[in-house]
């Protein structure tokens, strides 16, 4: 996510794309929370720095009366078309996130992937409910396409318990992912500012709120060190760049 995410990254596109053409990164996606706005200076950044822009969108979706967010990332031109569309659905419909019934209808030309420890799947997961988990992944696989969702695996990979049995049941691929919100550890007091803000409580008292978890950059030696048991989900990052 970028600083158009409001309160909730301090990265600066250019310095995103900077930082990915040091780490000789052939492409890079922009996720940002329901909002599009640094969609054009991040495809010109990526271009002017021979980098694939992957389009993406950090989107909350609806599963009840409680909303989960969900990794979305554009293929082709329906697709970004329907990441528009479901952004604005977010900004001026429906606020609290898009219901699974829009998203279906906008599901064309996309990717969805779970986000990781903010999931609804993780979310079950980590309550036992193991079979409406499964249900849920094939829920997104039939939205989809079982060949374009993912199961994500952060850290490395053996943080969820079950997650990687559950995505190997379902017949679901899993993917590395790392989710960016300050380009080094030098960046991260910034980042528990806005954070703090966005809480409306002192620095201290959200000190500790998102335990060890760490959401820097890393680079593909680092990546490929993480998920050195699971390479399978290393490979996975360039089949989804090449689509």
């Amino acid at each position: 996510q970028s600083a158009y995410s409001l309160l909730q990254s301090t990265v600066r596109i250019n310095e995103l794309v900077a930082e990915a053409k040091k780490q000789q990164m052939k492409a890079i996606a922009l996720t940002d929370r329901n909002v599009m706005y640094g969609t054009i200076p991040f495809y010109k950044a990526c271009k002017a720095s021979g980098i694939k822009p992957i389009i993406g969108l950090f989107a909350d979706v609806l599963h009840g009366e409680e909303a989960y967010p969900l990794l979305l990332l554009a293929k082709n031109r329906a697709g970004y078309t329907n990441l528009m569309k479901i952004s604005s659905s977010i900004q001026t419909k429906s606020k609290e996130g898009i219901p699974l019934r829009w998203l279906k209808g906008y599901s064309e030309g996309l990717i969805g992937i779970s986000p990781g420890e903010e999931g609804f799947i993780e979310h079950l997961l980590i309550k036992g409910e193991h079979e409406l988990a499964g249900e849920t992944v094939r829920q997104f696989q039939a939205m989809f396409g079982k060949d374009s969702f993912y199961v994500s695996v952060q850290g490395d990979g053996m943080d969820r318990p079950g997650l990687a049995d559950l995505a190997e049941a379902a017949g679901a691929p899993i993917v590395a992912t790392n989710p960016v919100r300050y380009l080094d550890e030098d960046d991260r007091l910034a980042y528990e500012v806005l954070k703090a803000i966005d809480a409306g409580s002192r620095l201290e008292d959200n000190a500790g709120a998102e335990g060890g978890t760490s959401y820097c950059f890393a680079g593909k030696a680092e990546m490929a060190s993480a998920f050195s048991r699971l390479p399978e989900a290393i490979d996975n990052t360039s089949r989804i760049a090449e689509q």
